[in-house]
């Protein structure tokens, strides 16, 4: 909970968890155009519809609760409902984190397994060009997947460092995809007196 004896250090609180909140908002923005899944555009779109006044009644609920705090600090009543405010702003980021990462991965993830499968398909035609377009798309995937996932644990390193920090090192596993797949791919077009 936020310091309840200085006024400073409750504007400066405020303003960090308005950025974090407007950071959640801009990323379920973000996926919601990026996704070419109309439910999912659909349900993030509501979600954010109303996201910037959440966060501006969040935010003065807070501030409001936070002041009646530094008035009054032994009132049960006040750190209650600073507490209950402080729920409610969590509640607002972990939706627009979650939804956008829980729908952008899954669809990621399932674009990522087709190129994958048309690598696999292609390789065994002897289709090299479809094999390197295939691993050219993977390898974008795998980096759209790697940036989201570092965009979310950039929300939660706050709130929660450990998920952050798991979310970061899955990340970089992503990466060296890259690679490998070409060298693969190299490996597939090589004359077979090459190898």
């Amino acid at each position: 909970a936020m310091e309840r004896t200085d006024p400073k250090a409750d504007k400066s609180a405020l303003r960090r968890i308005s950025d974090i909140l407007n950071d959640g908002l801009v990323y379920a923005r973000a996926v919601a155009r990026k996704t070419d899944n109309p439910l999912i555009a659909e349900a993030l779109n509501t979600l954010c519809a109303n996201g910037q006044q959440r966060i501006a009644d969040i935010i003065s609920t807070l501030g409001r609760y936070s002041e009646e705090s530094l008035d009054d600090p032994a009132n049960q009543a006040n750190r209650s409902n600073l507490d209950r405010a402080f729920a409610d702003a969590e509640l607002l980021s972990s939706q627009f984190v979650g939804a956008a990462s829980r729908d952008f991965m899954l669809e990621s993830g399932q674009k990522l397994r087709g190129h994958l499968d048309a690598l696999v398909l292609s390789a065994q035609r002897g289709d090299y060009q479809a094999s390197a377009a295939a691993i050219k798309s993977a390898i974008e995937e795998a980096r759209m997947q790697a940036e989201a996932a570092e965009l979310v644990a950039m929300s939660l390193s706050t709130t929660d460092p450990e998920r952050a920090a798991r979310l970061r090192a899955n990340a970089q596993q992503l990466l060296p995809m890259g690679p490998t797949l070409v060298g693969a791919h190299e490996m597939l077009t090589s004359p077979p007196g090459d190898l």
